[in-house]
């Protein structure tokens, strides 16, 4: 039920970016499942491949998790550009869930997007209690054109 949704066609992420990617998933996931989704979206600046490939993933994952285990039906999204990162936050109304069970569990995939966040040095916080629903914040840094893996040489 949920395969149909976790493709994303590469050259849509690729070429449109991450801001028309993900509002387009939110909008297949809200029609095939019947849950409101508000996307909201400011300053998405492009991003390196992988970063904008984690991002995404860390999207569906946490949106087909509200549905498939909160059971929300009020989602919320927002992507947001700053001078040196971009940030993703997923919010529901559902039922959250216990954070130190889930992630000692495989099923929820919270392991899954914190490694994909780590290999592009992101991060991720989570706020989630029984009852109360879910945020998920994930942050990827934005690259300026400098490969931060390679040492700095200072002149003059």
């Amino acid at each position: 039920m949920f395969n149909r949704c976790r493709i994303v066609h590469s050259s849509k992420l690729e070429y449109l970016g991450i801001a028309t990617a993900a509002q387009s998933f939110c909008r297949e996931l809200s029609d095939q499942h019947k849950v409101r989704i508000e996307f909201v979206y400011s300053d998405a600046p492009q991003l390196s491949k992988e970063a904008s490939l984690a991002l995404f993933r860390v999207l569906q994952e946490a949106l087909q998790n509200a549905v498939k285990h909160s059971r929300a039906q009020d989602c919320k999204v927002e992507l947001r550009g700053a001078p040196d990162e971009i940030h993703l936050t997923v919010s529901d109304s559902g039922a959250g869930f216990d954070q130190q069970e889930a992630l000692s569990s495989r099923g929820l995939g919270l392991v899954s997007m914190r490694e994909r966040l780590q290999l592009v040095n992101g991060t991720m916080g989570i706020e989630a209690e029984p009852g109360r629903g879910t945020k998920i914040r994930a942050g990827v840094p934005i690259k300026t054109g400098v490969d931060s893996t390679e040492p700095k040489r200072m002149t003059g």
